[in-house]
């Protein structure tokens, strides 16, 4: 299915249901395994990211706590809305270890950027999402016959 939507209940004048008939005439069955690699993809791409940013407001909210930074469940969730964002969250922590370093709490403000460079840019940057599947070649019944083809785990990013 495309990102959780059932082209085949759609009415035949909507756009994605003309492009499922279009892809049908030209794929035959193998159309449907494109739509669910394709939905399942989306689904794995967008868990994945949900999953970093939390992880990395959850990482930066301690890093605030530990340097005193007040609110730092505010400060650890909107490092995690801002994650989502590219370069979103090393925004956060490095304005508030910067501000630190500004107020004269150098051991603060350094340890704070040492820990977002470390410690919260590392699950951007080293844990990633990979998404394994069938060639596109592959027709339904060899899907069908190797069981779950998409499978997302993580990895060390090497």
């Amino acid at each position: 299915m495309v990102a959780g939507m059932r082209p085949h209940l759609l009415p035949a004048s909507h756009p994605l249901a003309q492009l499922r008939s279009i892809l049908f005439g030209l794929l035959g069955d193998r159309v449907q395994a494109y739509f669910e690699a394709v939905g399942d993809t989306t689904r794995a791409v967008v868990y994945g990211l949900l999953l970093a940013a939390l992880a990395q407001g959850l990482l930066a909210g301690l890093g605030y706590w530990i340097v005193g930074v007040r609110a730092p469940v505010f400060w650890g969730a909107a490092t995690a809305v801002v994650a989502l964002i590219p370069f979103g969250a090393p925004a956060i922590w490095g304005s508030i270890g910067a501000w630190l370093l500004l107020k004269g709490q150098i051991s603060a403000g350094v340890g704070l950027l040492l820990w977002g460079a470390l410690a919260v840019s590392w699950v951007d940057s080293r844990r990633r999402i990979r998404v394994t599947y069938v060639s596109p070649s592959a027709n339904a019944s060899q899907i069908r016959a190797k069981g779950e083809q998409l499978k997302v785990d993580e990895t060390d990013g090497t």
